[in-house]
């Protein structure tokens, strides 16, 4: 049998690769997931979100991950992305892969339909770094940059002026009283005229909790 793990969160914000799902408001998320020792894996993931009709996000994602040798390890997965009341102008798949060098990972991820848009082929590569720190504390920087073509409809554009976005965080994450307390910015280089305040730099606080 597989080895199950609940996850619990209620968060000020939720950014996703740097832009806020829930116009800046709180989000309340929760997933589960089954992994077995041979290395696959599937779950399911779910939050609030704010995109006009439409409230809650379903993610549902399966993968393999393993080890190369003791100091490289690997992480291939799918993810289809449901929107509930509005899937047909919304749903979408995306296909990853991932290396892990130590405390280091470095990752792309690939969809020709990223958020139902037309004619769209869009890459994100990105970055991230976990620093332990004391009191099993742990300080995470990530960075990652979509970088879309072939939008003909110009749907990406117009949302963020420009055709590459690069996000970035930075989470200090702390354990206090057997939840997870999480402090830490996020944001993006979009133009703010063209995509306001969900795209600008700013303050995200979590509580979490796994089972």
């Amino acid at each position: 049998s597989g080895f199950k793990i609940c996850h619990v969160s209620l968060a000020s914000d939720s950014p996703f690769r740097g832009v806020s799902q829930t116009d800046r408001d709180p989000a309340i998320q929760g997933g589960f997931d089954v992994a077995w020792e041979n290395g696959f894996y599937i779950g399911t993931w779910s939050s609030n979100v704010s995109f006009g009709s439409v409230s809650q996000e379903l993610d549902l994602y399966a993968g393999y991950s393993g080890e190369i040798n003791e100091n490289v390890s690997f992480d291939i997965n799918y993810v289809r992305f449901e929107y509930p009341g509005d899937g047909a102008n919304l749903d979408y798949n995306e296909y990853g892969g991932s290396l892990s060098f130590s405390d280091f990972t470095v990752g792309i991820i690939y969809s020709d339909e990223y958020f139902n848009l037309n004619d769209v082929t869009w890459w994100y590569p990105y970055a991230e770094y976990s620093l332990s720190l004391p009191n099993d504390a742990s300080l995470d920087f990530h960075v990652g940059w979509s970088l879309v073509d072939d939008n003909s409809a110009g749907d990406w554009v117009a949302a963020f002026d420009e055709e590459e976005v690069f996000d970035y965080s930075v989470t200090y994450t702390i354990p206090l009283g057997g939840v997870d307390v999480g402090i830490g910015v996020v944001g993006t280089d979009a133009d703010d005229s063209a995509c306001d305040k969900a795209c600008e730099f700013r303050p995200v606080l979590s509580l979490s909790k796994s089972l």
